[in-house]
């Protein structure tokens, strides 16, 4: 973001090494700080019997090889994010996110879509994810939302209007797929174009029911 890797803004900075993170230990995370105070009060905090449960060696073993791999596969999924934006483009109820006016070079987690049924199409964006999971393409539905959070889960100012109309519409692309040949990315873009064009056409993406018994 503006020439410097996310987290690494401000005092501190959080990464996640969660199981289905870019950087993955299966658990944990890792802070970034230059402030030689907090770094050692947080490697205090870590050395002592408490819940913080810092990673084992084993796990930053695991890290290390990704981390000397990162950059070639942000440019490979960035390159996949670009090739299926541009073939997509034209697609009237699928939307790419627009990364906006920074500069900003995305390591896309997720690559995401909104999916904008407004022109009649009778699917939702359920049932077009749903369609093409059937097809083989792992799309799916987007984050919630803190909109359909309950008040105890999370403060809110207003009604989040515009974050539950978001919510709904989006739809994402696990990362894995960004890594996958040109080819793998031609059949996904293909699959979206069939979903979509159906979708777009008003035909009805739901299954039908089972017959009666």
């Amino acid at each position: 973001i503006e020439g410097r890797v996310a987290g690494t803004w401000g005092d501190v900075g959080v990464v996640s090494f969660g199981g289905s993170k870019l950087l993955s230990a299966g658990r944990g995370g890792a802070i970034f700080t230059a402030r030689e105070a907090l770094h050692q009060r947080a490697k205090i905090y870590c050395e002592r019997g408490n819940h913080a449960f810092p990673l084992s060696e084993l796990q930053a073993a695991v890290v290390t090889p990704q981390l000397e791999r990162l950059t070639d596969r942000n440019v490979q999924r960035q390159r996949a994010a670009q090739r299926l934006c541009d073939r997509l483009a034209d697609l009237v109820c699928l939307r790419p996110l627009d990364n906006g006016p920074l500069a900003c070079q995305p390591g896309y987690y997720k690559l995401g879509w909104q999916y904008d049924d407004a022109r009649g199409a009778p699917n939702s964006r359920d049932d077009f994810t749903t369609a093409l999971r059937a097809e083989g393409v792992a799309l799916d539905p987007g984050f919630r939302g803190f909109a359909l959070r309950s008040s105890q889960r999370c403060r809110v100012a207003g009604q989040l209007d515009e974050s539950r109309r978001a919510a709904r519409a989006m739809c994402v692309l696990h990362h894995p797929a960004l890594l996958e040949s040109e080819a793998t990315l031609d059949r996904i873009a293909r699959a979206i174009e069939k979903i979509s064009r159906w979708a777009a056409a008003g035909r009805t993406l739901r299954p039908d029911p089972p017959p009666a018994p």
